[in-house]
């Protein structure tokens, strides 16, 4: 049947090989013009969504920056309308494009970890590179690049707040004995940016100390080291002990006399070092001898 069939049409396709050659040409062109065109459809509309996801990776970390403490753990803003599976995993699609598993790391404290294979293999979002399945979209790139360094951000901050629980008390300044105002106190033992008498001194990686209250507001207005103009985080501070031991013998000393300032002639035989500028008996540097 279907062999009478076609010797009953390729005489009329050879009659009319000029027209079934156009009619191919144009099959041809229509199918090249089809594909090309969801081609160009789908750039242009991943450009689109990379660029999406570009301005969201600003507006989520600049966020972030202008936040002075951090909790470790966190749940993406685009989680927050999904409900979680049994295993704790979230089926989110960046873009809308291919779906992604998420779940948060068992080994690393607030991070999350991603698969593109249903959950049989997991990767930190700084890895894209172990997929069997391939690198995954630009929109995908950027969204597990926003997650490692929302978790870089938070574990830095975190930190910080760590650092507030490890302080020792604030020294109590209030209360001094008599011939002993505030206002004599070293220069040596007086924050540089409030030339005050420190009560919780710190010191950064300048080796300058400051009180930490003054040093915390510094740095979260302009995230440097006052000193050398460095990057300064409050995690970069830690309490300096031997400071603070000279503050406190300075408000425990009694006394009438009192300098005003570092390297001061004061001659009291009860300070912490010799009178004079040069090095006294306790080895203080020159600066810190006179603290009467």
């Amino acid at each position: 049947m279907f062999s009478v069939l076609l010797s009953r049409i390729i005489p009329h396709i050879e009659r009319h090989r000029t027209l079934v050659r156009i009619a191919v040409l144009l099959g041809a062109v229509s199918i090249i013009v089809y594909v090309a065109g969801n081609t160009i459809s789908f750039i242009v509309q991943l450009f689109d969504a990379s660029a999406l996801e570009s301005v969201k990776f600003c507006k989520v970390i600049a966020s972030l920056l202008n936040r002075p403490t951090l909790e470790l753990e966190f749940l993406p803003q685009e989680f927050e309308e999904l409900q979680p599976d049994d295993n704790g995993y979230y089926a989110y699609a960046p873009a809308n494009l291919h779906p992604l598993l998420f779940r948060r790391s068992d080994s690393v404290a607030g991070a999350w970890e991603w698969s593109d294979d249903g959950g049989q293999l997991w990767f930190a979002c700084d890895n894209f590179r172990e997929s069997v399945n391939g690198v995954p979209e630009p929109p995908a790139l950027l969204f597990l690049l926003r997650l490692h360094v929302e978790h870089l951000l938070r574990r830095r901050l975190s930190a910080g707040g760590a650092l507030g629980r490890r302080l020792p008390p604030p020294l109590d300044t209030a209360t001094l004995r008599p011939g002993r105002p505030v206002e004599a106190a070293p220069d040596a033992l007086c924050c540089p940016i409030s030339h005050n008498l420190m009560r919780v001194p710190v010191v950064g990686p300048s080796g300058t100390t400051f009180d930490f209250d003054y040093i915390r507001k510094w740095v979260l207005q302009h995230n440097t080291d006052p000193v050398n103009g460095a990057p300064l985080s409050e995690a970069d501070l830690y309490p300096n002990l031997a400071v603070r031991d000279l503050v406190e013998r300075w408000l425990q000393q009694g006394g009438s006399g009192a300098s005003g300032g570092a390297g001061g002639s004061g001659s009291s035989s009860s300070g912490i070092g010799g009178s004079g500028g040069g090095r006294g008996e306790a080895g203080l540097p020159p600066h810190l001898v006179d603290l009467s």
